[in-house]
Formats: structure tokens, C-alpha cells, sequence
């Protein structure tokens, strides 16, 4: 009798610890697979971080070359409209030294005398000239069988005009219009012109 209840004992132990084993396997599977979703979620979870991490720094350093690139052009375009007025401004004052010194030289005399040639002088006409240049612009007058009068302006470096109210006629032989005409032309034909974007087209 004793040994038929100790087997049955050993029996249920048996069946117990082949149920404990079932279970807890069971339960170690469950827990490795819980752990293998939640590390699967974990690295999807990593990986949109990491690729939005990754979008916003690639945004920003696109945003950054942009307005680098934009900065280097604004400042190239700076730097050319800098060496173009300094260039302009040096050649501006290289031509009127050379007037400047040519007014003084012993040709200017027939330079007068040659643009009074290309003028339809009338009776009422008058001429204005430098004050250093009046009495040199009389006999330049007479010379030529005229006897307009001279009045005395404000002219610089050299020149004269010639103005005819009555004839409705106006001649400017200034060396300052000319030289202001020959800047002008030559900052619209130069090539030195920095046009904008949407002027290069």
C-alpha cells in the first residue's frame, strides 16, 4: 500500500515538474519574444530618429551652402562693384590730369580755335570761357572776323559755350561735359557693368 502511494507521489511529482517545465519554457519563450519586439520596436524607433536626426542636419547644411553661396555672391559682386568704382574713379582722374595739363600746353590755343570752326556763329550769339581763357577766346574771335561778345562762367578744367538765345542754339565745348559724356559712355559700355540676376537673363 505504501509503495503504491509513493508511486503515485513520485507521479504527481513528475507530472508537476513536466508542467513547471512546460510552463516556464513557455514563459522563456513568451519573455524572448517580448524581448526581440521590443528591441525590433527599439531599433525602428532608433532608426526614424536617427534618419530624421540625420534629414534635419542634411536641411540645415543645405540651408547653410545656400546662404553661404549667397553671402560669397553678394560679396564677389560687392568686390567687383568696389574695383569698378575705384577703376572708373582712377581713370577719371588719370583724363583730367592729362586735360588739365594739356589746358596749359601751347595747343590748346588751336584746339579753341578748331571747335570755334565747328560752331554756326551768329551776330547774337554769345560765349562764355574760364576767366583765365576770356582774352584768349577775344582775339581767338577776332582772328576769325567775329565780335561776340565774352562773358567770364565758371567752367572747369577748360572749354567754352556758346549760347544764341535768339536762334534758339546752344553749343557745350566744355571739357567737363565732354569728359562727363565719355564717363558715362564708357560706364555703359565698359564692361565693367555688374548686372543683377534677373538683369542676365
Amino acid at each position: 500500500m505504501e509503495k503504491d502511494e509513493e508511486k503515485i507521489l513520485n507521479k504527481i511529482e513528475e507530472d508537476i515538474d513536466s508542467q513547471s517545465r512546460l510552463v516556464s519554457d513557455a514563459i522563456e519563450q513568451e519573455i524572448a519574444t517580448m524581448r526581440a519586439d521590443q528591441i525590433d520596436f527599439f531599433k525602428e524607433g532608433l532608426k526614424k530618429e536617427t534618419d530624421t536626426y540625420l534629414e534635419k542636419e542634411l536641411s540645415d547644411l543645405r540651408l547653410f551652402a545656400a546662404t553661404k553661396a549667397s553671402q560669397d555672391k553678394l560679396k564677389t559682386k560687392r568686390d567687383l562693384l568696389a574695383l569698378r568704382t575705384s577703376l572708373t574713379d582712377k581713370l577719371l582722374e588719370d583724363v583730367r590730369a592729362d586735360l588739365e595739363a594739356f589746358v596749359s600746353g601751347s595747343e590748346y590755343p588751336a584746339y579753341l580755335e578748331n571747335r570755334l570752326k565747328e560752331i554756326p556763329v551768329k551776330e547774337h550769339g554769345v560765349f562764355f570761357a574760364r576767366a583765365e581763357d576770356t582774352e584768349a577766346m577775344k582775339q581767338i574771335l577776332k582772328r576769325n572776323g567775329f565780335d561776340n561778345e565774352v562773358r567770364t562762367e565758371d567752367i572747369r578744367i577748360g572749354g567754352f559755350r556758346y549760347e544764341d538765345v535768339q536762334n534758339a542754339l546752344e553749343y557745350d565745348c566744355c571739357f567737363e561735359a565732354a569728359l562727363n559724356d565719355q564717363l558715362k559712355w564708357f560706364r555703359e559700355n565698359s564692361g565693367f557693368t555688374v548686372y543683377r540676376k534677373e538683369e542676365s537673363k
